[in-house]
Formats: C-alpha cells, sequence, structure tokens
C-alpha cells in the first residue's frame, strides 16, 4: 500500500513539474510529431497513458452555406466542425484534406484547442479543397482530461461529393477560379468556369 501511495505521488510531482505548455495534445505536438502535420500519439508520452478509443466524443459538421448538410462534404465548401468531449479536454484534431482557418502553427490540416483551459465543446472551421470530389476527408481527435490522464481518441471518416450533383450551388461559387493558374483571368457564365489569359484559355463545365 505504502508504496502504490509513493508512486502515485511521484507520478504527480512528474506532472506538476512539467511546464503546463507541454501538458496534453500540445506536448505531443511540440515534442514528437517531428514536422508530420497528420501525426496522432499512438503510445504514451510524458505523463500520459497510451491513447485509448472513446466513443463518447462526437463530431458534426454544419454547413456554412445554403446546401443544407446532406451526408457528404462539398469541394470549395466550409463547414463548422463541432466536438463534444464527455468532460472538458484539450485536443489536437487533423484532416487528411482542407485546411483549418485557424490553424496558425504551419500545418493549416491541424489544430490544437485554443489556450490552455479544458473544452467540453470545441468549434473550428474547415475548407475542403476543391479538387478533393471523390475523396474521403479522414478527421481524427486526441484528447486528454489532465497532464496525467491518457490520451483518449475518435474519428470520423466523411466522403466528398461531386460538384455537379448536389453540392453544384456551393461548389460552383467556392470553386469557379480555381482552374486559373498563373495571371490567367477568370471568366464565369451560367454553365462554365473559363480561365482567359494571353498564352491560353481553359474551361471547367458544371453541367
Amino acid at each position: 500500500m505504502r508504496g502504490s501511495r509513493l508512486l502515485l505521488a511521484l507520478v504527480l510531482f512528474i506532472a506538476l513539474a512539467l511546464p503546463r505548455t507541454n501538458c496534453y495534445p500540445d506536448y505531443f505536438v511540440q515534442q514528437f510529431s517531428n514536422g508530420d502535420c497528420n501525426s496522432h500519439p499512438e503510445k504514451a508520452y510524458g505523463a500520459h497513458g497510451a491513447p485509448l478509443a472513446d466513443r463518447a466524443i462526437a463530431m458534426h459538421f454544419v454547413p456554412l452555406s445554403s446546401v443544407p448538410w446532406f451526408g457528404q462534404l462539398c469541394p470549395g465548401a466550409r463547414y463548422t466542425v463541432k466536438v463534444d468531449f464527455p468532460q472538458p479536454r484539450l485536443a489536437l484534431l487533423t484532416s487528411n484534406l482542407g485546411s483549418f482557418e485557424e490553424s496558425d502553427d504551419g500545418c493549416p490540416n491541424r489544430i490544437t484547442t485554443p489556450g490552455k483551459s479544458t473544452l467540453a465543446k470545441w468549434e473550428t472551421t474547415i475548407r475542403v479543397p476543391c479538387t478533393a470530389a471523390g475523396k474521403t476527408a479522414h478527421l481524427k481527435v486526441t484528447s486528454a482530461q489532465s497532464a496525467i490522464a491518457a490520451y483518449k481518441t475518435a474519428s470520423a471518416k466523411v466522403p466528398v461529393g461531386d460538384p455537379s450533383g448536389q453540392c453544384q450551388a456551393v461548389s460552383r461559387d467556392a470553386c469557379e477560379c480555381d482552374w486559373c493558374p498563373g495571371e490567367l483571368s477568370c471568366l464565369v457564365t451560367d454553365t462554365h468556369t473559363a480561365c482567359a489569359g494571353t498564352f491560353m484559355e481553359t474551361s471547367h463545365s458544371w453541367a
């Protein structure tokens, strides 16, 4: 019994000795991601236990456009990603597609909860690439309730729809000039988006 108490006291001492900025998922990002923008903990790090799947974490997508949610993401569209935790936590969120508007660490597809206060509900904004049609977005979250708690993880896989289908209204507006390279200008009609310049002209049909 005494040995168990000494061990617990030692773990608590180590956790309290760690700078707060190195606790939670930030600790992994700063010390162990090695420049990999998609990396998540796969084992125990610091005083954190190894990652455990958490079915209580919920992820929701809310379109920031006139196109309602229909179970797919639209190329070029922006979405509020809502993450709900069963207890307040700090977290790391990544996506294999797109960019988070609030990301500021050199990895646009990676974001951590802001500040140092744990959150039970977290919202961030993601933009889906215009070139992602037919692909699947894989979002993964790693969270921790305290500096000595095990990492808790969850993920969501969401298909990206066809820009000429249900996504047409939002994708056409969002991606109308994404095909214009260099200094070419963008010319938009009811059925086409055209790139016009001195040396070349290309077009993309929405029909």
